[in-house]
């Protein structure tokens, strides 16, 4: 097989842009902090897929990172602060928020909610717990219910990322004792993190969701 002869294309400080044939590929180039982006990073890439768009010459997109420890750990947290990440200047960009967080700050103030009166259970996952948006998660759950019920014996679910999957022991051991703390008339269950959900669904036989859905349901208005 001949090896792909990739030509250096622009210059850029967080990623590399080649070209080859029909193919651009662009990499994160900063393994030091895993691939995590920042303002600068995000503008480059920017301006590389702009490069791709406009080449009649490409037809396919290659995103990758560099080294072998990550693709991308997402945002670089040292330079985050509360309105997003900052840049050279001192200018914060790129203010990337969970679900919760943008409902809470954005759409509570604008939404004419009907909470529910029967209890539902809330999970908050470790995640939520770290970056302290616990606060903002409980205010909207406060808004959509009269009722909510947090298993006092479940921190983590246990379910480890994706790890659950594979050892499913894992999220069976950290949620033994959550069956026995929902009410028999709690009929749903609320997180901010998917995995967590099938995690919690699958050890309590409640269906668990987004906190999403219930925002939709309680701010329904009848047409």
């Amino acid at each position: 097989m001949t090896a792909i002869k990739w030509r250096a294309s622009g210059k850029f400080t967080d990623i590399l842009f080649h070209k080859a044939g029909g193919i651009a590929r662009i990499t994160i180039n900063r393994p030091e902090v895993r691939n995590a982006f920042r303002p600068q990073t995000v503008t480059e890439m920017m301006r590389a897929l702009d490069d791709a768009r406009h080449d009649e010459k490409i037809g396919v997109i290659i995103l990758t990172g560099a080294g072998e420890k990550a693709f991308c750990s997402g945002g670089d947290q040292r330079i985050r602060g509360d309105s997003g990440y900052a840049d050279g200047k001192g200018q914060h960009h790129l203010n990337v928020l969970d679900f919760h967080e943008f409902a809470h700050d954005a759409l509570l103030p604008r939404l004419f909610i009907t909470p529910k009166t029967e209890p539902v259970a809330l999970h908050i996952n470790c995640s939520v717990r770290r970056e302290s948006s616990d606060t903002k998660l409980r205010a909207v759950m406060a808004a959509c219910s009269r009722q909510i019920i947090e298993p006092a014996s479940v921190k983590c679910c246990g379910f480890g990322g994706d790890r659950g999957f594979a050892v499913p022991e894992l999220n069976h051991h950290a949620l033994r004792g959550l069956p026995a703390e929902l009410p028999a008339n709690c009929n749903a269950g609320y997180s901010t993190n998917r995995t967590c959900e099938i995690g919690l669904t699958s050890e309590s036989g409640l269906s668990y969701r987004s906190v999403a859905y219930l925002l939709e349901e309680c701010s329904r208005t009848d047409t």
